[in-house]
C-alpha cells in the first residue's frame, strides 16, 4: 500500500470517528467500551501470575475522580479495576455437568 493510500485511509477513520464521537457523551461511551478490551487483557495476564480481580462499575464517578484529582477535562473513570492476592485460599469451584446448562440449536 502507498503512503498515500495509507493517509488517505487514516484520513478516512478520522472522518468516520468524528462523525460518531460527535459529542462528550458519545466519546465517554467510546472510551469507556475500548476500556474493557484493555481490562479483560489486565485481567487475563493477572490471573495467569494468580492475582485476583474484579472490574467494577455504578461507582461514585465524580467523588473517585476528586479524590484521585483528576484533570476530568482530559481524563475520566469509566471503571475501577481492583487487583490483589487473596486473604485465604481458593475454596473449591462446583460446576454443573456441561450437558445441563447448555442447549445447542442446529
Amino acid at each position: 500500500m502507498s503512503q498515500e493510500a495509507i493517509l488517505h485511509t487514516i484520513e478516512l477513520y478520522k472522518n468516520h470517528l468524528k462523525n460518531i464521537l460527535n459529542s462528550d457523551q458519545n466519546i465517554y461511551q467510546w472510551t469507556s467500551k475500548q476500556t474493557f478490551i484493555a481490562t479483560a487483557n489486565m485481567m487475563t495476564a493477572a490471573a495467569s501470575l494468580e492475582i485476583d480481580s474484579c472490574p467494577i462499575e455504578r461507582f461514585d464517578k465524580n467523588r473517585i475522580e476528586e479524590l484521585l484529582n483528576l484533570n476530568t477535562a482530559r481524563y475520566q473513570l469509566s471503571l475501577v479495576l481492583p487487583l490483589g492476592y487473596r486473604a485465604e485460599s481458593r475454596t473449591k469451584q462446583v460446576r454443573r455437568p456441561l450437558e445441563k446448562i447448555t442447549e445447542f440449536i442446529q
